[in-house]
């Protein structure tokens, strides 16, 4: 059929005349209109009378849920300065952290190896449309230290699927990064903030070091005096190991069997 743009039409005796309204918003959001219609020549009782017809539609674009009730399966309200966290949603910081990880883990079979440096994130329609996404991180677009799977998402009308974010860090620090979610036929990209600190285990003790004739530190290993001991007889040191990183730290002592004289715990965490 062909449309012409008019405003007035002459209706024959037992017929009709279809018309076609068209949409076109600025805007996001509902929209509502009414249009009038008015009966020429209809005598008193029609003259200036209008008929009303309420026109009403929506515009919108696909989009993904932002509730973090929603996209995130592990959350807490907030984090104390000097708390450790693993994989949670910082709610007061708007930032997923994955939390201290080892440096320098090798990525052969990463995904069956280690599973904390790994997360799960709920991607929701809930949109209006059908809605193709495509993810990358803001930063790292090589994935030098985080990287997703999938890497894009085809999800019909309030259709759920998860997504995995991996987070490998070869130096120790935080890192900080963006992962964006580019939605087809929508302008504004979503941004899920991710953040991992590289971390060693490393403990300190206080032992004090030997030093030099200059009162430098002698380089080797730390000495425990017990000087000289009458047979039969038993002294005590007690030596305070720290741990010092963001990880758990598990070391161990040699050279001190109890056959060399000595009485002590083997293994520590």
């Amino acid at each position: 059929l062909t449309y012409k743009r008019q405003s007035r039409w002459v209706v024959e005796p037992h017929s009709s005349q279809e018309l076609l309204v068209r949409m076109h918003a600025e805007d996001t959001g509902r929209c509502e209109a009414v249009l009038g219609f008015e009966i020429m020549g209809g005598g008193v009782v029609l003259r200036g009378r209008q008929f009303g017809l309420p026109v009403r539609g929506t515009c919108a674009y696909p989009q993904i849920s932002q509730n973090y009730q929603s996209l995130y399966y592990r959350k807490m309200k907030t984090r104390g300065e000097n708390q450790i966290v693993s994989k949670q949603y910082i709610i007061s910081k708007n930032v997923f952290e994955f939390g201290p990880l080892l440096v320098g883990k090798e990525r052969e079979d990463f995904k069956e190896k280690y599973p904390e440096n790994q997360e799960k994130f709920r991607i929701t329609n809930s949109g209006l449309f059908h809605m193709h996404v495509e993810f990358c991180f803001k930063n790292d677009q090589e994935g030098t230290v985080f990287m997703v799977e999938p890497e894009e998402l085809d999800l019909a009308v309030d259709d759920t699927q998860d997504i995995t974010v991996f987070a490998f860090t070869e130096e120790e620090g935080e890192v900080t990064d963006s992962l964006i979610c580019n939605i087809k036929d929508n302008p504004e990209p979503v941004e899920i903030n991710v953040s991992c600190i590289g971390s060693v285990p490393t403990i300190v003790t206080d032992i004090e070091p030997e030093v030099d004739d200059e009162g430098e530190p002698v380089e080797g290993p730390l000495k425990v005096e017990f000087q000289r001991l009458l047979l039969k007889r038993k002294d005590t040191r007690v030596v305070t190991i720290k741990n010092t990183s963001l990880l758990p730290a598990k070391w161990s002592l040699q050279g001190c069997e109890e056959e060399d004289g000595f009485n002590c715990g083997k293994e520590f965490t």
